[in-house]
């Protein structure tokens, strides 16, 4: 999942963390682990990028060119680099 947090900034998160969330049964005493990771507008872009390209018509899309990307030679792909945070907490 890739969120921008532009709209929100500082925010609490009080999104979906998966589309099928409603079904999941945590219990007490249940440790719930969530791992973060910050990247770059460009790898952002390139990641909504192929979402949205997957998503449009019958069996996934297809695209007139490639997604936008931070490579300068024209080849499919990006870089990146990342930041990493875990948060994890117990059920109460």
């Amino acid at each position: 999942m890739v969120l921008n947090d532009e709209i929100r900034n500082g925010l609490v998160n009080t999104l979906k963390l998966e589309i099928n969330d409603d079904d999941l049964d945590f219990k007490q005493g249940d440790l719930i682990s969530i791992e973060m990771q910050c990247i770059d507008k460009k790898v952002s872009m390139f990641y909504t990028a192929l979402a949205l390209m997957n998503d449009s018509g019958p069996g996934g899309g297809t695209t007139p060119n490639n997604p936008p990307n931070n490579i300068s030679n024209g080849a499919l792909g990006i870089f990146s680099a990342h930041t990493v945070e875990n948060k994890s907490t117990v059920i109460p």
